[in-house]
């Protein structure tokens, strides 16, 4: 006996499914689909409602997914899983010597997306960023990055007050990866450095 049945499906969800059906591949069979509405066990019927029902939950799951990877990636994005991408021109911690427009970190950005191809996601490296590009090979250069983190060890570490400024009622010191000295130290913001930028 041979039993026909016909669905029609949204192209978002013919590609949800094929990205849960290569996910159970991949994992030999062992995914387990939560948050549909309907599972099924050997020898339930199916039918054309409880299908869709599915696929129209996983279609809008994916769509949130493309949603968000398209905030991300977009004009004016922020890469995710960056590594290094090269550096501006040598700069004192508040960036005045680069042309970009902007101040802080929207300038340093302006300044990685124009020394990294164009890439609107480029942005100033994070320490995470470079750790990453050391663990995997990548040869990075010696400059400024963006810590997130405050350090006293070369007076106060404002990150050069957001990237803007050389001093802040003393000395004012801000972070720089040195791979000669096996990554992050700290530096006072007249000293010149290039912007280490990540995509």
């Amino acid at each position: 006996m041979r039993i026909r049945i016909d669905f029609e499906i949204s192209p978002r969800a013919k590609r949800a499914l094929k990205i849960v059906a290569a996910s159970a591949i991949v994992l030999g069979g062992s995914v387990a689909i939560a948050g549909v509405p309907n599972t099924f066990k050997s020898g339930d019927a199916l039918s054309a409602q409880t299908m869709n029902d599915n696929f129209t939950s996983l279609d809008q799951r994916v769509a949130k997914l493309e949603a968000f990877q398209n905030k991300l990636t977009s004009d004016g994005g922020y890469s995710t899983g960056a590594t290094y991408c090269g550096e501006t021109a040598a700069t004192p911690g508040d960036l005045s010597t680069l042309t970009n427009t902007g101040t802080g970190a929207v300038k340093a950005k302006a300044a990685c997306v124009q020394a990294c191809t164009s890439s609107p996601t480029a942005h100033m490296c994070t320490g995470a960023e470079l750790e990453r590009s050391a663990a995997l090979g990548i040869t990075t250069g010696t400059g400024w990055f963006a810590a997130g983190a405050y350090n006293t060890l070369f007076g106060d570490d404002f990150e050069c007050v957001g990237w803007t400024s050389t001093t802040h009622s003393g000395t004012t010191s801000g972070d720089y990866w040195n791979p000669a000295l096996g990554g992050p130290s700290a530096a006072n913001c007249t000293s010149s450095f290039p912007v280490l930028c990540c995509d």
